[in-house]
């Protein structure tokens, strides 16, 4: 017997020549493109077929096995059989090959001759590659060839010492030679680089083979090149990491890389900074010279703070006109101190954009692990309230957090402490921001959004005090109280005979880790007798990433019961498309920061573009926020956007305000755009 070649498609057997038949004395017809674990079964061994069934289930993807047959006539013939698995256009197949174990030494190269032949037919981009013992290339097909540049015979007697890229580490190696010379096939991706100094990428299976003694005697390396799919990750990756605008890392990145900091700072008993630059007036700029001039600044502004970092950090921007600076190691508040210094000092030459010289200062918020903190909310929460302790009291400046630590900002305490003294229903109160359907100008929807009016400070905005909230433990009862407030409205609305439309409101992460949350929430709408369709919820990317199990459970809950559920500020920097796989969404609302400058920049047309097309190829309703000018609406139109939330329609509205809109249902295209 020579060897006995076959394929399994779609659960059945078939083979390429009478030789099986003839050595079991067996039916051809009833063994022929029938079920092959009961072929495998019958007439080798239950344990081949069960291998055959980890191959097509993809659990292997290739390697052999080692059996006994007894004939008709009384003899014992060993056998080895061999499979690997193979993509087709007809779907996963399986390739196995049949030899006599004393003839696998004189048969081998042509075995494979044949099965590549017969792989050819089936997978063009197989690699096929054989070493010996030492890991010597004894054969390497075309494709290996093809893709490496390399001709056959600079291939043969090297290893792939030739091929390596430096990519994987020297532990990476040594678990795959632990692996192979223990006789188990491994299976993994790696990167190779070409005779020309590109790199390429391949799904590999090393397969060990034995002799008739059990000793290896050589490898067969079976790869697939994933070139494309390695670099369309990476693609992603950036995506995902990247900041569309300036290029440099966005928010989700600095998350990522500040936690790393802190686990290796810890580690290592080491210092490192973190600043939170804002830059002073940004928006006045876009205000008088356009959108693309605030653009370039942005762009240029993140190139010289990566020129003042080098090496020693990170450059993130982690907001529209707002960057963040990871400074690896510091031996002292001092040098971090020389580095806030030395970045405001450069920031005394201008900017030159367009032949125009923009002169711009910036204000620095300081923080230092572990002395400002030791997670990395405390380090960011500390750095971002000492840039805005700059910011409000006198800008170009820096300050360190250990100054907020000692309590020098009697702005913030107070805010503290008269939250929580805070009357809500003598001192809070709801507006409420219309969605409009842009085609017909018709109000789709509302959120409702909470003010504070302090008797000594005025009007606090919510982006200063829900923060402070949420730190004081108080973010859990304002919640409940907006939706209490929400509830009651639309009660009174309609006992006046007001037709409700859906008001959405807005959740924060600490209210999911409550136990039964979602339940409560129910059960509040249900004291007013309210449908559930006229209560919509927001949440946002950071809410998912903090609490993601938890957060599931409640939408899913949520969902059941009729209550739809947007997902909010999408492309802030956190944005993720695994959670629009992931979540049952209704809702998906485009960033304000995505939306500006949309009229005047092509790469943000062409972003919000793939936005609103990816929301409505997943089903999704989109909404563009923060829309304020007649050319982002026209821009936000002509890709067909579903709703208009911003100035350019309407400012937040008093109970008042919204009533009369309840009667109108339209914001006419002729009024007066306020903004």
């Amino acid at each position: 017997m020579k060897q006995i070649v076959f394929r399994i498609q779609k659960g059945t057997i078939h083979f390429y020549d009478d030789r099986f038949f003839e050595l079991i004395e067996g039916d051809k017809e009833k063994i022929q493109g029938k079920n092959y674990r009961s072929v495998l079964t019958r007439y080798i061994n239950q344990d081949v077929a069960r291998y055959f069934s980890l191959l097509l289930s993809k659990k292997k993807r290739a390697g052999y096995k080692r059996v006994f047959i007894n004939t008709t006539d009384g003899r014992t013939i060993p056998l080895s059989i061999f499979g690997y698995g193979v993509e087709t256009d007809e779907g996963w197949s399986i390739i196995g090959i049949i030899i006599e174990t004393e003839q696998l030494n004189q048969e081998l190269f042509h075995t494979l001759d044949e099965l590549s032949l017969i792989h050819q037919a089936l997978n063009n981009s197989v690699i096929l590659v054989i070493t010996d013992a030492t890991g010597r290339i004894t054969y390497a097909n075309k494709h290996l060839c093809e893709i490496s540049g390399y001709d056959e015979h600079e291939l043969i007697g090297r290893t792939h010492k030739m091929v390596n890229s430096g990519y994987h580490s020297t532990r990476f190696f040594q678990e795959l030679w632990e692996t192979i010379l223990s006789g188990k096939t491994w299976h993994g991706e790696i990167k190779n680089r070409k005779k020309d100094g590109s790199f390429y990428w391949t799904d590999a299976t090393i397969v060990p083979m034995l002799n008739e003694h059990g000793d290896i005697f050589q490898y067969m390396a079976i790869r697939y090149d994933i070139t494309k799919q390695k670099n369309n990750e990476e693609k992603i990756r950036q995506l995902a990491n990247s900041d569309s605008l300036t290029g440099v890392p966005n928010r989700r990145m600095f998350d990522q890389q500040l936690t790393k900091s802190i686990a290796w700072a810890r580690k290592h008993n080491q210092h490192f900074g973190v600043l939170f630059i804002d830059l002073d007036s940004f928006k006045y700029i876009n205000d008088t010279k356009g959108h693309t001039i605030g653009d370039e600044l942005l762009v240029k502004v993140s190139q010289r703070l990566v020129e003042i970092v080098g090496d020693s950090g990170m450059v993130a921007r982690v907001g529209g006109d707002e960057f963040a600076i990871i400074i690896y190691e510091t031996e002292s508040i001092a040098s971090l101190k020389a580095t806030a210094e030395e970045l405001l000092q450069q920031f005394k030459a201008p900017f030159m954009i367009q032949c125009l010289s923009i002169w711009m200062t910036c204000s620095v918020g300081v923080a230092i692990f572990p002395e400002s903190g030791e997670t990395k909310d405390d380090m960011m929460k500390n750095a971002d309230a000492a840039m805005y302790e700059v910011k409000n009291t006198r800008k170009n400046d820096y300050l360190f957090s250990t100054h907020l630590l000692d309590r020098s900002d009697q702005r913030l305490f107070q805010i503290q402490n008269d939250l929580r003294e805070a009357s809500y229903d003598e001192q809070f109160y709801l507006v409420y921001q219309p969605k409009v359907c842009p085609k017909n100008d018709r109000v789709t929807g509302l959120e409702a959004l909470v003010r504070w009016q302090h008797p000594t400070l005025g009007c606090i905005s919510p982006s200063e005090f829900i923060p402070i909230a949420e730190e004081i433990g108080m973010l859990n009862e304002l919640n409940e109280w907006v939706l209490h407030q929400v509830c009651q409205q639309i009660e009174v609305w309609v006992k006046q005979g007001y037709t409700p439309i859906p008001i959405s409101v807005n959740l924060s992460a600490c209210q999911f880790v409550q136990s039964c949350f979602a339940e409560k929430f129910l059960a509040t709408i249900a004291q007013f007798d309210l449908k559930t369709s006229w209560i919509q919820i927001e949440i946002t990317e950071s809410i998912l990433m903090a609490n993601e199990t938890q957060v599931q459970v409640a939408l899913n809950i949520f969902k059941k019961n009729g209550i739809k559920v947007a997902l909010d500020d999408f492309g802030t920097g956190y944005s993720s498309l695994s959670y629009l796989l992931k979540l049952d969404l209704d809702i998906l609302k485009i960033d304000k920061s995505l939306i500006q400058g949309i009229s005047q920049n092509f790469k943000e047309q062409k972003l919000v573009r793939t936005v609103i097309q990816l929301g409505k190829d997943l089903g999704l309703h989109v909404v563009a926020e923060g829309v304020e000018t007649q050319a982002e609406f026209d821009s936000l139109v002509i890709n067909n956007v579903d709703e208009i939330q911003g100035y350019y329609y309407s400012r937040p509205l008093t109970v008042l305000e919204t009533e009369k809109l309840l009667l109108e249902r339209i914001i006419p295209k002729n009024q007066e755009r306020q903004g």
